[in-house]
């Protein structure tokens, strides 16, 4: 009856439980009455334990294989989550670098802008006086002839005058754009290799140097022309300086172009 109804598992426990008490009583006929409907049951209950192995181990290949998935996709998610990191790294490092190009380019039109002002206002002082000398060594030719003439062409004094005045309005200008340009080129050296003015001295050759270099000027050949020095001397003040600063004597040069420079906040 209870293999009719589907309980298996009762079905096979009580019919265990009779053949096991007809063998302890010794009773054959009861042995017998068992042995026609136990292996029906048997071989039932046997069949339902052969499928729910079956159900087990395919479960379990199933938890495997999943976890395998879900192994692999834990390591595909860490591995976009790097890249996600690195790739958010190199943007702020890109952001840094383009607020940095940003500001280096705002300071390089207005540097440029002072500049032509200036130089505009130069180039024609310099026009009009060059018309006057002109004018002026008219005369000389006029009243004392050519020996005088070639006196006032080889002196130097004119020349010496110009340059002297050049640099005076190069401090000028250049101390408007970085008024604390002495003090902060200073911080940057030991204390026996820092530069001390005369009194009424602006800038001084080394100091102009280094403004050159703040400018964006790097080249000693072309300091050189500037100053009217020889690129050695050029290159021997900037060995003496670089010798002399307090931090890395790689970095001295970088240094220098970021003084008077405004820093963002991050």
């Amino acid at each position: 009856m209870l293999y009719d109804d589907g309980d298996i598992d009762r079905a096979y426990t009580y019919m265990t439980r009779c053949m096991d008490d007809a063998a302890a009583c010794n009773s054959l006929w009861r042995i017998y009455e068992v042995q026609k409907t136990f292996p029906i049951i048997n071989k039932a209950y046997h069949h339902k334990l052969d499928r729910q192995q079956r159900i087990i181990v395919c479960s379990l290949v199933f938890i495997i294989v999943l976890s395998l998935f879900l192994v692999v996709a834990i390591c595909v998610i860490r591995k976009q989550m790097r890249k996600a990191q690195e790739a958010r790294r190199l943007a702020q490092e890109a952001n840094v670098r383009l607020k940095e190009l940003n500001r280096e380019l705002s300071e390089s039109s207005r540097i440029k802008e002072e500049y032509i002002a200036h130089y505009i206002d130069q180039c024609s002082l310099y026009i009009e006086k060059m018309d006057k000398y002109r004018k002026h060594l008219q005369k000389v030719a006029a009243k004392g002839g050519a020996k005088e003439l070639m006196g006032e062409i080889r002196t130097s004094s004119l020349i010496d005058a110009e340059l002297k005045e050049f640099y005076a309005h190069f401090d000028e200008s250049f101390l408007k754009l970085f008024p604390d340009f002495v003090e902060d080129f200073n911080r940057l050296l030991s204390s026996e290799c820092r530069v001390h003015l005369k009194p009424g001295e602006k800038l001084n050759t080394e100091l102009r140097i280094f403004a050159l270099m703040r400018l964006g000027i790097s080249s000693s050949t072309k300091i050189a022309g500037f100053l009217r020095y020889s690129v050695t001397t050029i290159y021997n003040y900037r060995v003496k300086f670089r010798n002399g600063a307090v931090g890395d004597r790689d970095s001295f040069d970088r240094e220098v172009m970021r003084i008077g420079r405004k820093e963002e906040n991050a």
